[in-house]
């Protein structure tokens, strides 16, 4: 005599459920990302992140950055600025790119190839824009004639200090305010 099956818990069918559900939606979001990639705005899309990526590795061991790491900077980066303008401009938003030309590019007679260097600390204050300045001059050979120190306390929030110093590491002036877009226009009243 064959003894009576089992009833499956309903704990079980439900997890049976949701597992299946979750295997159909990675295939169609997988599906969906490959039709995606294949097209020119999804190629796009995967060179610019390429890109970006690349970009960041380079800046991650440019020169100065072990010594920026080594004073406190939990993440120290340092890139040319026309690098990453470029990278902007490939981006397609020209209102970031305006921003950031006239932030720091164009201010004092920057150059594209005007190094950038971020430090995200490790403490609130720790280093400073200046310590770290004296640090990436002395280290950059030749030094460059001017280049822009960003400072945050955080990673991702750039609240910290931020200059544009010179090849001894002395601030040479403080980076501008951008200045907010024009208010859209107003819609035409009908009357």
């Amino acid at each position: 005599m064959n003894p009576a099956p089992q009833p499956r818990s309903a704990f079980l069918t439900l997890l049976y459920f949701v597992l299946g559900l979750g295997a159909v939606v990675a295939l169609v979001g997988g599906v969906g990302l490959y039709l995606f990639l294949r097209t020119e705005e999804g190629k796009k899309v995967l060179a610019i992140a390429k890109q970006g990526s690349a970009l960041l590795s380079e800046a991650a061991v440019a020169p100065g950055t072990h010594e920026l790491r080594s004073i406190g900077c939990e993440t120290a980066l340092a890139v040319p600025a026309g690098r990453i303008l470029d990278l902007l401009r490939q981006i397609g938003s020209e209102a970031r790119t305006d921003e950031i030309t006239e932030g720091f590019v164009s201010v004092g007679g920057l150059a594209s190839e005007t190094p950038v260097v971020f430090c995200a600390q490790e403490q609130a204050g720790t280093p400073d824009c200046a310590s770290a300045a004296k640090v990436y001059a002395s280290v950059a050979g030749p030094p460059p004639a001017r280049f822009v120190v960003l400072m945050a306390p955080r990673p991702g929030d750039l609240a910290g200090c931020s200059g544009i110093y010179g090849p001894d590491g002395s601030r040479l002036a403080d980076l501008p305010k951008p200045t907010p877009p024009p208010p859209p226009d107003p819609p035409p009243t009908q009357g």
